[in-house]
């Protein structure tokens, strides 16, 4: 019996013949497949399955340019403003730089010597100086006065050690200025470093050499910077228990000597100030 599908017309006598030696029952499946895949593999069904892929439009690639041929603007023009540096005949070097956005003036003095110009032998000598030159206060004033004056007016008056300098800056309102320069002026020339202070001070010193190794990162930096420099560089010297504790306050004293001095110094000033009359004061 012949099927009426056309498509199995070709294999209908294949399983209609009876079984015999020559061609058994594998052997018929062999033929079945051969057959299917030749039916598979005819000329109109690869070119079905194999059609080549159509050519990239080439009307869009005027969009897609190179980086390098996008127009830019060109840019605003800059030019900032030089500050006025005025010499004084001591020595001292002032940079003055108007800034009327806000009624403020903000002022830093950097004075040359820092932490590589330390004694070896008292390490940590720079950080105990410049943080008891604030809180030690001056002859006439004690740090905690100087705090309750400056809290009162919304200023401040602030000291920092650094590797080569030290910084001595404040800010203030334009209408308490004439209050809070001669706290500054009053630092730099009657120092005191009180004794309660420098104890406190040393205290809080040691506890940050108690704790140095539980930051991973700092002993990283510390141990890359020694190696960089050497260990007994200055550039790599850390504080440490001993140095702290043979600190005096006479080793203050001397630093502070040393170091003040108006050719050593140099004074920027910025916010509302005029600078014609600063020159002439």
């Amino acid at each position: 019996m012949r099927s009426g599908r056309p498509w199995q017309a070709s294999t209908d006598w294949v399983m209609q013949r009876p079984r015999n030696k020559v061609l058994g029952q594998p052997a018929g499946f062999l033929l079945i497949l051969v057959i299917s895949l030749c039916t598979l593999l005819s000329p109109s069904s690869a070119q079905t399955k194999h059609q080549t892929p159509a050519a990239p439009d080439r009307s869009s690639s005027s969009a897609t340019q190179s980086w390098n041929q996008i127009p830019i603007p060109p840019l605003h023009p800059f030019h900032p403003q030089e500050p006025r540096r005025v010499e004084l005949p001591n020595g001292l070097v002032i940079f003055l730089q108007e800034d009327h956005e806000l009624p403020l003036i903000d002022g830093r003095i950097r004075i040359r010597g820092g932490v590589r110009d330390e004694p070896a032998d008292k390490a940590g000598l720079e950080i105990i100086y410049a943080d008891v030159w604030r809180t030690g206060g001056t002859k006439s004033k004690t740090g905690d006065e100087l705090d309750d004056l400056l809290e009162m007016r919304a200023a401040r008056v602030e000291a920092s050690p650094g590797i080569d300098s030290t910084s001595l800056g404040w800010s203030s309102l334009k209408e308490d200025f004439d209050r809070v320069l001669p706290v500054v002026l009053d630092l730099l020339q009657n120092p005191e470093f009180r004794q309660d202070k420098i104890d406190l001070s040393r205290q809080q010193l040691l506890s940050i050499i108690l704790r140095r190794n539980d930051d991973a990162g700092e002993i990283a930096q510390r141990e890359a910077t020694r190696i960089a420099y050497g260990r007994d560089n200055p550039y790599a010297r850390v504080p440490e228990y001993y140095s702290v504790a043979a600190i005096t306050r006479d080793d203050l004293l001397q630093w502070h000597k040393r170091t003040f001095a108006a050719n050593n110094m140099i004074l920027g000033i910025t916010g509302d100030l005029i600078p014609q009359s600063w020159k002439e004061n």
